[in-house]
């Protein structure tokens, strides 16, 4: 007998193909449409604050041993949190629009990580900050040191262990970080639906 899965192990995983098969049959279209829709955007949410993070950390050590001068790091670091910013707005837009295909066992986990996030004041420095020069409150424009006042508030002074929440480069362990949380919502979609990674990566 070659060697490979045992009889009923090879069963089963035919079976649970056949019943993935024939949940995707029966499955409204439009629903089916949905769950890609909001596997995609989570795929590419889960990217976005990965990679946020690691350019960031990877100048913030340049920096640190003097590889590259302060002019060169600060602009840097303004854009990686921009981006990491405008990334957990797109998050509570998902959550918004997508979070009845969400699996159950995660509404209290994003109930509390929306609430954070509004918390530390990240919608309003998006609105306020980003992709503006002019403050409209103080009919003034915005300044580094302004800006970077927001930021702070926002990393609630340790910017590592904000990076760090984000995604943590040891292990993301859900639900101790965002990514491990939308990566967990991710996967609970792409299993309940059966949906295949040509479906998210060939759109």
């Amino acid at each position: 007998m070659k060697k490979g899965l045992p009889n009923n192990s090879l069963q089963r995983l035919i079976a649970a193909a056949d019943f993935g098969r024939c949940v995707r049959e029966t499955m409204d279209s439009q629903n089916l449409k949905k769950a890609i829709d909001a596997a995609d955007l989570l795929n590419d949410l889960v990217g976005d604050i990965i990679t946020g993070v690691m350019v960031f950390r990877e100048y913030d050590q340049q920096y640190r041993t003097r590889r590259i001068p302060l002019t060169m790091m600060s602009p840097i670091q303004k854009m990686c949190l921009s981006h990491l910013m405008l990334s957990l707005t797109k998050w509570l837009e998902i959550h918004k629009n997508y979070h009845a295909l969400f699996p159950s066992a995660t509404v209290d986990v994003c109930r509390h990580l929306n609430k954070v996030i509004r918390q530390r004041g990240i919608p309003d420095f998006r609105n306020v900050c980003i992709g503006h020069i002019w403050n409209k409150k103080t009919q003034s424009p915005l300044v580094h040191s302004e800006i970077m006042s927001r930021l702070v508030t926002i990393a609630d002074g340790n910017l590592h262990e904000f990076l760090t929440w984000l995604n943590n480069p040891e292990g993301n362990t859900y639900p101790n970080s965002v990514v491990s949380i939308i990566e967990k919502i991710r996967d609970d979609i792409v299993a309940q639906y059966n949906i295949q990674p040509n479906e998210i990566l060939n759109r």
